[in-house]
């Protein structure tokens, strides 16, 4: 597990668990050991429920998250259920990147994915590596 935080979803404050795994190794100098390809994995548990966002085998890139409650409709002082709440999860590969948006549906209790940006015509990507585990890990 590489990161975790909590987040409310439900409108009566229940906390869930946002989750990031990764095969990934740790590296000699510290930073994650990207491989050919390693499985990255975002769950959300809430209650008694396992959401699973992103499984999927990632080439010599990572997976970055970001939880946002968005207020679309410019509430003064929203409430819970005035917010839209997104999980965004962008994947970077040698090749690319995509980011997806995960929008919580609270009348179906449900995630919807949809892809936010995948630019056209992607040939060769860099981009900074966020995880250095620290060498007492």
């Amino acid at each position: 597990m590489l990161e975790r935080l909590e987040h409310s979803f439900a409108a009566n404050g229940e906390e869930a668990a946002i989750a990031l795994y990764t095969s990934a190794q740790v590296a000699s100098d510290g930073r994650m050991g990207w491989d050919t390809g390693d499985q990255w994995t975002l769950l959300v548990q809430q209650g008694d429920r396992t959401f699973v966002l992103f499984d999927e085998y990632v080439q010599y890139g990572e997976v970055q998250f970001w939880v946002s409650d968005l207020n679309p409709d410019e509430v003064f002082s929203p409430e819970p259920a005035d917010l839209e709440q997104h999980i965004y999860v962008m994947v970077t590969t040698d090749v690319g990147f995509t980011l997806y948006d995960y929008v919580w549906d609270a009348e179906d209790a449900c995630f919807w994915k949809s892809v936010a940006l995948q630019p056209d015509y992607q040939w060769n990507t860099r981009h900074s590596n966020k995880y250095t585990v620290p060498a007492a890990f």
